[in-house]
């Protein structure tokens, strides 16, 4: 035994001497009266760099060399307080001090509201690859409740069988309603920028409103007081990072980027040259500025730039008939901005009061030639040669104001009231030219159609009231909703309600129920909405948690009920015509970082089923047909029944056992595996020649699946802390430099993993085009860190 002792006291000094020579590890716990805070921010002042408590109120991260460094704790609501760093192990006591404002006052407005399913660090964000075109979706898709489309390519979020459209964000407290990039190719948030992602699946507060199956909310980081930043170039993209603290009021925080990852999988793949992939310029600028101690402004502006430019393939028409498209030519190009202002005002420890706009200008541009050539077999339907030119064109702008009071002054009820209202103005317009020429004649036939939709000046308001109670164990959060569609002349109430019991220190029970209402802003675009209603959504979830200081395992169930979901009718245009009814369940399972840690990461698993039926519609005619027929049950095409997620880091550490291999401490190997059921489709059985043309066969409205996708991306990357300068010192004298060095591999085993399919005719037999993920794509990159 005493051998045994020896040996281990041996080993923890060796740590600790290569710990002092390469930099420490250091643990951080921050409580008020012997309660864990989270969402603490840590600075290290001399290097400005800031860290985050967890939820058991810990945070632990390295600095390299001796540090006698000085760490500054900020929370809403209490002291800030000033720690000497001369510890590894350093706890914080925060008191409750009326008149106080952190430094950050506004870190995601609702982040701490009941209901969130999951949380997200910058951390768990760098743990998937993130190399193609970094996109905070790609970790949001990971977790519980929530799926993807497949694609690498593709930034649409299902929610607990949600459509991506259910769904509303929030950064930073500011709402962000149309973040979707080209129907959803890409969201706007870039993860470089972004410190946390909080999810919100079901049963969630009452200050939320738009969003019937979810709500996104998102913090971004927190600017340095001497300036940071980082240059980060790869294969496939270039990023630019730079915050910084010009003056004691003042905090900037820009990035710039700019994609070109449509030449790699060309290059790797030739048959992929004439591929839509899009070109993207984006960035984002936040300021703030605080005048006075309890107050603080933010100005926050996302903008974009996206477009694509590609050749259609030679293919049979995809529908009733075998024109055949002979060429044809695709492009597109859209600018977004989101340009958001809030305030917040700090009366007290128990009082505060937040304000915010968010203004959304939107313009997209969409054109395509094509040239169809028709068979010529048949007297009814000779040769034709038809050119058309397609020119469609979209611009709207979305205003979005909020305000909300919070007190505390009752001892265990935290009050909440607030107001919102958003106002639209959106105007289309499409331009369709059709050049026809029949076989043996010299001059073609001119066609020409305008149609102009009048830009329409609509709005909603809502209000609510919230109310979270505290006794003992238990914690009861309630609310009411109410909002007024003034372009359908109604009005929709939610009531929401929440109980938690915390029955031991790391063991909870929690259930939450709620409704909501929405209308989808893109239905807008029509002219006259007579006698419609917004959608409307039922939610029910059950779970519970257990939570220590290594891991967090969380299991939830959930139902929910959708009503009043807006259909085409043949006769009456669109109708509150669709029922939906979804449930499942979800297994969460972490393992969080903490120091000197070797593995890291989470594993999610999530089950839904559902159905859809459309009632009451005008009877089909021999000319028009549904899809699904009236009254029958099917199931929506984005509703996969089972996905797992395993996000995972392995970090190598110097230690004593393999001292060969510490130089290449903090050498990470970071792992993305995704496995999805299949996704429901029609599935064409026969073609029928008819005269002039061929008629496509179908079976039961999406009634087959797709094959399951499964994906393996790998991340290895190596930290340096210390670069020499080599050639950039000796040509512009720059100093030694934090590096990170990367080698990214997209889908490792190479699967298929066929999204859609695509029915037409060829050759008078029926035929199919398979829309696929990208193949096995290898990716490198470096990034400069200053």
């Amino acid at each position: 035994m005493k051998k045994i002792k020896t040996l281990r006291t041996a080993f923890l000094c060796g740590l600790l001497l290569n710990a002092a020579a390469s930099g420490a590890w250091y643990t951080v716990r921050v409580h008020s009266r012997g309660i864990p805070l989270s969402d603490v921010e840590i600075t290290v002042r001399e290097t400005g760099t800031a860290y985050y408590t967890g939820t058991n109120g810990v945070c632990v991260f390295s600095l390299p060399g001796n540090n006698t460094n000085t760490l500054t704790a900020l929370l809403a609501g209490y002291l800030k307080q000033e720690t000497r760093l001369i510890s590894t192990n350093v706890i914080i006591e925060l008191e409750p001090v009326a008149g106080t404002l952190p430094d950050v006052l506004v870190r995601g407005a609702a982040e701490r509201r009941p209901g969130k399913t999951a949380g997200m660090e910058a951390a768990d964000i760098a743990r998937t690859t993130q190399v193609l075109f970094g996109d905070v979706a790609q970790t949001v898709t990971s977790m519980p409740g929530v799926v993807s489309s497949g694609s690498s390519i593709d930034g649409r979020m299902y929610i607990q069988g949600g459509s991506d459209s259910e769904m509303t964000a929030y950064i930073d407290g500011i709402p962000v309603t149309h973040f979707y990039r080209f129907g959803g190719l890409n969201t706007l948030f870039n993860p470089s920028y972004i410190a946390s992602a909080e999810l919100y699946s079901a049963g969630y507060s009452a200050a939320y409103g738009g969003g019937m199956s979810g709500v996104l909310s998102l913090t971004t980081r927190t600017p340095a007081s001497n300036g940071s930043g980082f240059f980060d170039f790869a294969s496939c993209c270039a990023d630019l990072f730079y915050t910084v603290r010009p003056g004691a009021a003042w905090s900037l925080t820009a990035d710039a980027r700019a994609s070109y990852y449509q030449f790699l999988p060309a290059l790797l793949y030739p048959e992929l040259k004439d591929t839509a992939l899009q070109a993207i310029i984006d960035g984002l600028v936040s300021i703030r500025y605080t005048p006075a101690q309890n107050d603080r402004f933010q100005f926050l502006v996302l903008g974009s730039r996206s477009g694509f430019d590609f050749n259609m393939p030679a293919l049979e028409q995809f529908s009733k008939t075998d024109t055949p498209i002979e060429n044809g030519r695709s492009a597109g190009e859209e600018l977004l901005m989101v340009a958001g202002l809030s305030y917040a005002h700090v009366f007290d420890a128990g009082h505060r009061l937040t304000a915010a706009c968010a203004y959304t200008p939107w313009w997209s541009l969409t054109k395509a030639s094509m040239r169809f050539i028709s068979s010529g077999l048949t007297e009814i339907n000779p040769g034709i040669t038809q050119d058309v030119d397609m020119r469609q064109t979209v611009l709207a702008h979305l205003i979005e104001p909020s305000l909300r009071f919070e007190s505390a002054a009752f001892s265990g009820n935290t009050v909440e009231l607030g107001c919102s209202g958003r106002l639209y103005d959106i105007t289309s317009s499409l331009d369709l030219a059709h050049f026809t020429q029949a076989l043996g004649s010299s001059e073609p036939a001119v066609h020409e159609e305008k149609h102009r939709s009048p830009g329409n000046d609509m709005y909603e308001l809502g209000a609510y009231l919230t109310d979270s109670f505290m006794w003992q164990a238990l914690t009861l959060d309630a609310g009411l909703r109410c909002d007024y569609f003034g372009y359908l002349s109604s009005y929709a109430l939610g009531p929401r309600i929440g109980i938690r019991a915390d029955l031991f220190d790391v063991f909870s029970i929690y259930a939450r129920a709620g409704r909501y209402a929405a209308f989808p802003v893109m239905l807008l675009t029509a002219e006259a909405l007579p006698g419609l209603q917004p959608e409307r959504a039922a939610h029910l979830l059950a779970g519970t948690s257990f939570e220590d200081r290594d891991v967090l395992i969380r299991a939830e169930g959930f139902y929910k009920e959708y009503t009043g979901l807006i259909k085409q009718d043949i006769s009456r245009g669109l109708v509150n015509a669709g029922e939906r009814t979804v449930y499942g369940g979800s297994l969460f399972l972490q393992r969080k970082q903490q120091l000197r840690q070797w593995v890291d990461g989470y594993l999610t698993y999530t089950f839904t089923r559902g159905t859809e039926t459309v009632r009451g519609r005008s009877p089909e005619t021999a000319a028009s047909r549904y899809a699904a027929a009236d009254g029958v049950s099917y199931v929506p095409g984005h509703i996969r029944e089972h996905s797992i997620s395993l996000l995972a880091a392995f970090t190598y550490r110097s230690n004593d056992v393999t001292p060969v291999f510490n130089m290449f401490e903090g050498l990470k190997l970071s792992i993305d595996w995704r496995v999805m059921s299949g996704k429901p489709y029609t599935m064409a059985t026969n073609v029928i020649a008819v005269p002039g043309g061929s008629i496509l066969m179908f079976d039961a409205y999406n009634s087959a699946r797709t094959p399951w996708v499964h994906k393996l991306d790998i991340k290895l990357s190596w930290y340096i802390e210390h670069m020499p300068p080599g050639l950039l010192g000796a040509l512009f004298g720059a100093p030694a430099m934090p590096m990170e060095i990367y080698v990214a591999v997209i889908n490792v085993y190479n699967t298929e993993n066929r999204s859609d399919f695509w029915y037409y005719v060829k050759d008078g037999g029926l035929s199919v085009y398979y829309t696929k993920d990208l193949q096995l794509t290898p990716t490198v990159g470096i990034k400069m860190v200053f």
